[in-house]
């Protein structure tokens, strides 16, 4: 190619030579060959090509698939040509008869020339002969023309007896199956012949499937195919063998086959790993116990988890890593062992009121233990009533109580917190960004207290119009607290915004005082989250009780 191009220069520089000789108009036309190139200058109109481009046509003969570089071409340039494949057939050489054409390398598929001012062929040699493989024999030599005689041989040299020829190419007849030494004529194809003999060696397939198949004795050369079986609950991953001469026409396969080397064969049957997965817990329909593959990912999930229960983290017998140990419902990776994974639970811890025997639960929130339930002691004096005067109020929900009968109502250890104190739970339970209010808004306050203080039932949706709306102001109770919705007392003796199995507003005494015969509560409504209320709050309301442990 390098050639090729210097020459192309010189050529140009004696085109350029000519053009500055003639450039006169009245000057006599040039129309000449240099190697092959045309030169033309100051060509008059009207002649083939135009402004002195002429173009010939190149036909490209081949038997091979994917050939290229036919079709017209500008003489002069250079023609790029592949001669493509055939099968089993190496390509040889281009020829032509046509004059002018100079291959830049006449033994490569793909070489080029520069077209000369003539029409042009070219052909493809490929190699006439195809290949013979002969297993367990041999052949004269490894190609043949189609037609030839094609001599074959079974080795017998280890003293096992022959037993016959078999082929599975197209076009080939034995002479003589039957015979050690016998012939056949070639096809136009490649071809492969298997020497089997009467000797025989075993195969044994070691494989965990019901219904695998493929042991047995097989001749040398002969097609032995195999099968997994199915049913193990594991899938198939591969075969293996340790045996001499074996080679899988697809190993990733369950249904596969080999040729019988002239040796003892053993494959297994490869099945991806399967283990346990337990899931301990007591929440109810907690998943995903099972079996499950190693490296896949195994998503669990605690269950609904029975009151006063909730969850901690996840904790495993493994040490497999979880995606977030602190969520009821993650995932992990599956190890190659049986594994256990076990959701962790709190629950509220018990006081008893040495006073009465009543229990209380309890809940650790911000570093200060509070009661999750309402006080239900009844003093022996002072102001305090059931919610509408109803003794089942009061299991429901506790006493309501006016704030001097508060102040002195929770039991030796404990006392009733200050404003500072529920402002500093509040603020451990989230906040209160996003709690919303008014009668017509949904409290949104995921995460805020509004929700995680809240229980999780005994809260009316909505009470316009007196039904049930679609307020999203259900609690979560992630701490325990459970505030529910007790009512409370007005001065004039009315109870309100409580009902025996699900209400709409929970109000609790501080111990703050606002100013003289006023002091502070804490409120929650199923409409407007959470909030300090000191507006108007007579120290004779009667509201409700949370006890907090002294430090």
């Amino acid at each position: 190619m390098k050639k090729s191009i210097t020459r192309v220069m010189e050529i140009a520089v004696t085109t350029a030579l000519l053009f500055i000789g003639c450039k006169d108009s009245a000057s006599p036309q040039y129309d000449g060959y240099v190697d092959g190139f045309l030169v033309s200058v100051n060509q008059p109109p009207g002649s083939s090509g135009g402004q002195g481009v002429e173009t010939r046509t190149v036909e490209v003969e081949s038997a091979g698939s994917g050939k290229t570089g036919g079709g017209s071409r500008v003489v002069g340039v250079a023609v790029d040509i592949d001669a493509g494949t055939v099968a089993d057939r190496p390509f040889l050489y281009w020829t032509t008869s046509s004059p002018g054409v100079k291959f830049e390398d006449s033994t490569s598929a793909k070489t080029s020339f520069i077209m000369p001012p003539n029409d042009v062929k070219v052909t493809a040699n490929f190699d006439p002969t195809f290949p013979v493989t002969v297993l367990g024999g041999t052949a004269n030599n490894g190609r043949y023309l189609p037609n030839a005689t094609v001599n074959i041989t079974a080795d017998t040299t280890d003293g096992r007896p022959f037993g016959r020829w078999t082929t599975a190419s197209n076009g080939v007849t034995f002479a003589d199956s039957a015979n050690v030494s016998t012939s056949f004529t070639m096809p136009a194809n490649s071809v492969t012949v298997t020497a089997v003999f009467t000797g025989s060696y075993p195969v044994i397939v070691s494989s965990i499937g019901t219904g695998a198949t493929g042991g047995g004795n097989y001749y040398v050369g002969e097609t032995v195919n195999i099968y997994a079986g199915t049913g193990t609950g594991r899938p198939f991953e591969k075969w293996t063998t340790a045996s001499n001469g074996v080679i899988f026409a697809d190993s990733s396969n369950e249904s596969t086959s080999f040729i019988m080397p002239a040796n003892e064969v053993t494959v297994t049957a490869v099945f991806k790993e399967l283990y346990w997965v337990t899931v301990s817990s007591i929440g109810s329909g907690a998943t995903n116990s099972g079996q499950w593959l190693v490296g896949q990912t195994v998503p669990i999930n605690a269950g609904t988890l029975p009151i006063p229960h909730k969850f901690e983290k996840w904790t495993s017998n493994k040490g497999v890593t979880f995606a977030d140990s602190g969520s009821a419902s993650t995932t992990f990776v599956m190890p190659a062992s049986d594994v256990t994974v076990t959701a962790v639970f709190w629950d509220w811890d018990i006081l008893t009121d040495a006073r009465d025997n009543k229990e209380y639960k309890t809940a650790t929130i911000g570093g200060k233990t509070w009661m999750a339930e309402n006080l239900n002691y009844t003093p022996s004096s002072g102001n305090f009533w059931c919610c509408y005067d109803l003794p089942d109020y009061c299991n429901a929900y506790g006493k309501l109580y006016d704030w001097e009968t508060a102040k002195t109502a929770c039991m030796a250890g404990w006392h009733l917190p200050s404003l500072e104190e529920w402002r500093q739970l509040v603020e451990a339970a989230g906040g209160t960004d996003g709690c919303g209010g008014g009668f017509s808004s949904n409290i949104t306050g995921e995460g805020k207290a509004c929700k995680t203080l809240r229980a999780t039932s005994g809260w009316v949706l909505s009470v316009i119009n007196g039904s049930d709306g679609s307020f999203s102001n259900i609690g979560t109770d992630n701490f325990g607290f459970s505030a529910l919705p007790g009512g409370r007392r007005y001065l004039d003796g009315e109870f309100h915004e409580a009902t025996i199995d699900k209400g709409w507003g929970g109000y609790w005494w501080t111990a703050s005082e606002y100013s003289s015969g006023y002091a502070y509560s804490i409120g929650m409504r199923y409409d407007n989250g959470i909030f300090e209320d000191s507006h108007d709050i007579s120290y004779f309301y009667g509201f409700s009780v949370r006890c907090v442990k002294d430090e």
